[in-house]
């Protein structure tokens, strides 16, 4: 911590709240280095100049000229530029073009936040950076929290913006934001005014520019005081019930292939009470996986497929969908809806001479056994007796075999074309990795050598978020 005398009443209340904020985030003792995400707006300017006034560790900034606004967004990337140069902090700056990058669907605004957190992501193992400071300020909290009350996401949504989420910490947090423009006035320090904060056509716009005012103006002067603390109650509630998902998450949590996560049915509704209810845990769920927030209509929807089981698919957003069935529930990518891979038809012998053969996520390894090892068909590994290497060994999916009804009640629906079953005609019936199958020696010569085969699936990613 830089130790200096302050006379200024306004500079003295900032830094004791920027300490106490580092501190409850757990960075103020910190040495950092400390990455600033800067778009050169007053928060973003203040913070920089905060930290770097009082803080005793290293610090870098970022920024992202996203070409939204034409020649505005490079003249905030040149005023950023010159802002760091001044002030000797070391600078990443990265350009792209958000409208270009903004996939089918998205809103402008969340095309930009997934960029921007991208870019910062990038930026923080480029610098070696320990935390990435954000300048969300309470006006911030306040505003979301009336955005989240009026979209109707319930009592979640009153949390607001957390103070800390991983290495993204919030200083500025405690602070309001006409008192950070104050204090850059006070101090002759500079900043850029985005011109599109003005346009009430946007929802948080009209919440910042009229709503706000009005609230402090017309019905009392502490309006976001209280919605803030109202925010923080929120929050530590959440906290205590998040603990409580996650820990029914983890025991209801199945081992599905192509699933970012997926889970026991009964498991679930078994565990469900009044305090955790399905709609918690489908809500929890999809913040696990880096979802867009579901409305608490939709959520209730979802959670009511669940309870009343069947055969259902749930779009979350964009590409990814819930599949349902009586005994598991998957989040997807729609890919796997659309089909599989085509069956696999090679020979013994080619099967042994290459070791390895990929269908789809499985892989399968196949090595000779001694013939006097026992037939056996387990669930990741099957010893099976042929006649010769000439044999074929065919790999499709469970939906090719529908004579065999049990297979399917195992296998859920959105899986059977990338559920394989290999079989090889001579001698075995039919093997299907995770589960088991059925070795039967279908001739009278007897088997003349014997396989091992191994399998082995690929798991999706914990997150659903590519950048």
């Amino acid at each position: 911590m830089k130790e200096r005398n302050i006379g200024n009443k306004l500079l003295y209340r900032c830094r004791q709240r920027l300490m106490e904020s580092g501190e409850r985030q757990e960075w103020w003792k910190d040495e950092g280095p400390m990455l600033v995400a800067v778009s050169g707006g007053g928060d973003s300017v203040a913070l920089l100049w905060l930290l770097k006034e009082f803080w005793g560790g290293q610090i870098a900034a970022a920024h992202l000229e996203h070409g939204i606004r034409g020649d505005d967004s490079k003249d905030d990337a040149r005023f950023v530029a010159e802002l760091c140069s001044q002030w000797g902090v070391p600078l990443i700056m990265e350009s792209v073009s958000v409208p270009e990058l903004q996939r089918p669907g998205e809103g402008l605004e969340a095309a930009a936040r997934r960029i921007r957190y991208s870019f910062l992501r990038r930026a923080i193992k480029e610098t070696g950076a320990r935390w990435i400071a954000l300048g969300h300020t309470k006006d911030d909290v306040v505003e979301t929290v009336l955005f989240n009350l009026f979209r109707g996401s319930g009592i979640y949504g009153l949390a607001g913006i957390p103070e800390r989420r991983g290495e993204l910490v919030r200083p500025l947090i405690e602070m309001r934001r006409g008192e950070l423009r104050e204090l850059l006035k006070e101090h002759s320090i500079p900043w850029r005014e985005d011109s599109t904060n003005l346009d009430v056509r946007y929802s948080r716009n009209l919440i910042r520019n009229e709503l706000v005012p009005w609230l402090e103006e017309r019905l009392n002067p502490n309006a976001c005081e209280h919605v803030a603390a109202l925010a923080a109650e929120a929050f530590a509630w959440r906290k205590v019930h998040d603990g409580r998902c996650d820990a029914i998450l983890e025991t209801v949590r199945a081992e599905l292939p192509l699933s970012f996560v997926a889970w026991r049915r009964a498991a679930a509704l078994a565990l469900v009470n009044e305090d955790v209810t399905l709609s918690s845990l489908v809500r929890r769920e999809g913040m696990c996986l880096g979802l867009k927030a579901l409305s608490r209509g939709r959520t209730v929807e979802l959670a009511s497929l669940i309870e009343k089981g069947g055969i259902w698919r749930f779009q979350w957003e964009k590409d990814i969908e819930v599949c349902g069935s009586s005994s598991h529930i998957a989040w997807v990518r729609r890919d796997v809806l659309k089909g599989g891979p085509a069956p696999l038809y090679v020979s013994i012998g080619e099967a042994l001479s290459m070791r390895m053969l990929q269908w789809g996520p499985w892989r399968f390894i196949f090595e000779e056994a001694p013939l006097e090892a026992a037939p056996h068909v387990g669930t990741h590994q099957a010893r099976i007796c042929c006649r010769s290497k000439d044999e074929t060994v065919m790999v499709a999916p469970v939906r090719r075999f529908c004579d065999i009804k049990h297979l399917n009640t195992f296998v859920p629906w959105w899986l059977e074309a990338w559920w394989p079953i290999l079989s090889i005609s001579s001698t075995i019936t039919y093997w299907m990795p995770l589960y088991g199958g059925c070795h039967e020696p279908q001739n009278a010569s007897g088997p003349r050598m014997s396989i091992c085969v191994a399998c082995t699936v690929e798991e999706e990613r914990q997150s659903v978020r590519g950048e």
